[in-house]
């Protein structure tokens, strides 16, 4: 890796919408700084670094992502720890090489403490039962939230279910499972 300063322009205070006019995600207002840091950073750093760039209070939860070269909106990479800063080090060093124009990495900071819905005092309306009028179609919040899949049932603990045979042991065995109900084999 190289020993260079890294740019990085970094996104925040707007949202990742469909553009009006082709539907295509794009972010939409907020604010955007560069902030130079040096390529061995640590998450801990960086993170500190863009809560006092991007004022961030300390009761704010944020998600950071950046976009690789090329990506859409739509497949921004996660910041969680420093082994994720290390591969946008990566990134960044293999587009260096490829590029012949000046490299600067976006990076994007999302308040995520809780989605923006207008007050009443706003002025604005809501536009039905869990939506706002400006959704953040990133993070799902054009949408009240609910999980897109339940819990992992445990086969185990199914009433009336009996598993024989070498269940999970061997991928290749047959498996029969009973009811105990009327004892017909599945």
């Amino acid at each position: 890796m190289n020993n260079n300063k890294v740019k990085l322009m970094c996104n925040y205070g707007g949202k990742i919408q469909p553009r009006p006019s082709d539907h295509q995600l794009s972010y939409i207002g907020g604010d955007i700084k560069i902030l130079t840091v040096d390529c061995n950073i640590k998450f801990s750093e960086m993170a500190g670094k863009l809560n006092s760039l991007c004022n961030i209070n300390d009761n704010s939860e944020v998600c950071i992502k950046y976009q690789l070269p090329g990506e859409d909106l739509d497949s921004l990479v996660s910041l969680i720890n420093d082994e994720d800063v290390e591969q946008m080090m990566v990134e960044y060093d293999r587009m260096l090489t490829i590029s012949t124009k000046p490299v600067r990495l976006r990076l994007f900071v999302f308040d995520i403490s809780s989605p923006r819905i207008p007050t009443a005092n706003s002025g604005l309306k809501k536009s039905g039962p869990g939506t706002s009028l400006n959704p953040d179609y990133l993070f799902g919040f054009d949408k009240e939230y609910q999980p897109s899949i339940g819990p992992p049932v445990d086969i185990l603990q199914i009433p009336g279910m009996v598993l024989t045979g070498n269940f999970g042991v061997d991928a290749g065995a047959e498996i029969e499972v009973k009811r105990e109900m009327n004892n017909s084999v599945i």
